[in-house]
C-alpha cells in the first residue's frame, strides 16, 4: 500500500513544482482543480500575499466658504431739476438761499443768470430785500450775495446797504464789497469808515476787506495806522498790522501789533 503510494506522492510534487514555473493565471488555476478534487496542496509563497490594509477614504477637508460680499449701498440720487425762471426777485432769492444751503451750485447759477439778463429791473429790488429790517436775516443776507454777483453795476446799491444796516448784514455787505472790480473810491472810504465801528468784529471785517482789496486801498494806510493806536484788541491790532503789510509793504509799521 505504501509502496503505491509514494509513486502517486511523487507524481503530485512534480507535479506542483512544474506548475509553480507557470505564469500567475494558470498557477490560480491550477490549484483550483486541485481543491476541487479533494488533494491537500500547501500554496506556493507567491501565491499568498499579505492582506491589504484597508484604507478608508481620506477626510474630507471641511471647506472655508469665503465670506459673502455685502451689497454695497448706493446712495439713491435724484435728479434734481434746475430751475431758470421764477415769478419775482423775491421768488429767487428764496430759491438762491436754498442752493446755497444745500450746496447747489447749478441752482445758484441759474438764478445768478436770471438777474444778470436784466439786472437794472432786479437791482433795485435785492436792495429793498437786504435793507427790509423786517425781513428773514438769511433772505437779506442771500440778496447782498446775488448783488455781489452783477459786480459794478450793484455797486451804488451795496454801498447803501452799507450804510443802512447793522449787525451781520453789514459785516457780510462790507465782504462783498471787498471782491467787486473794479474798486471804487466810495469803497475804499466806507470801509475805512467801519474801523471806527463799535462792534469788534464790524472792525475786523472792515480790515478783511481792505486786505482783499490791496494796493488800492491805500488811501486807507492813515486810519489803519490810528487804529492800531487806540485799538484795545489784540487781535484787531494783528489784524492791521498784516493789512498794513500786505496794502502797502512800504509802510512803516508799529514795533508791535
Amino acid at each position: 500500500m505504501t509502496s503505491n503510494m509514494q509513486p502517486a506522492a511523487r507524481d503530485q510534487g512534480d507535479a506542483e513544482r512544474h506548475a509553480a514555473s507557470w505564469p500567475r493565471p494558470q498557477r490560480l488555476c491550477w490549484l483550483a482543480i486541485l481543491l476541487l478534487a479533494g488533494c491537500e496542496h500547501k500554496p506556493d509563497a507567491r501565491d499568498i500575499r499579505p492582506p491589504t490594509a484597508r484604507q478608508d477614504p481620506p477626510a474630507a477637508s471641511p471647506q472655508v466658504q469665503a465670506p459673502r460680499a455685502r451689497p454695497t449701498q448706493r446712495a439713491a440720487t435724484t435728479a434734481i431739476e434746475v430751475q431758470t425762471s421764477f415769478e419775482d426777485v423775491g421768488h429767487a432769492v428764496d430759491v438762491a438761499q436754498q442752493a446755497l444751503i444745500e450746496n447747489g451750485a447749478s441752482q445758484l447759477v441759474a438764478v445768478i443768470d436770471w438777474i444778470a439778463a436784466d439786472p437794472s429791473s432786479h437791482i433795485g429790488s435785492l436792495q429793498a430785500i437786504a435793507t427790509d429790517a423786517a425781513g428773514d436775516i438769511r433772505g437779506r443776507i442771500t440778496a447782498v450775495h446775488l448783488l455781489g454777483q452783477l459786480g459794478k453795476p450793484a455797486n451804488p446799491a451795496l454801498l447803501t446797504v452799507l450804510a443802512t444796516t447793522e449787525g451781520q448784514v453789514r459785516r457780510k455787505t462790507a465782504e462783498v464789497l471787498g471782491g467787486v472790480r473794479p474798486v471804487s473810491d466810495p469803497t475804499v472810504s466806507a470801509l475805512v469808515d467801519l474801523l471806527r465801528n463799535e462792534e469788534v468784529q464790524t472792525r475786523q471785517t472792515a480790515l478783511r476787506a481792505l486786505v482783499r482789496i490791496g494796493a488800492p486801498a491805500k488811501p486807507a494806510v492813515p486810519e489803519i495806522l490810528a487804529l492800531m493806536e487806540r485799538e484795545t484788541n489784540r487781535t484787531v491790532r494783528e489784524q492791521g498790522h498784516a493789512a498794513l503789510k500786505k496794502i502797502d509793504p512800504r509802510v512803516t509799521l508799529p514795533l508791535e501789533p
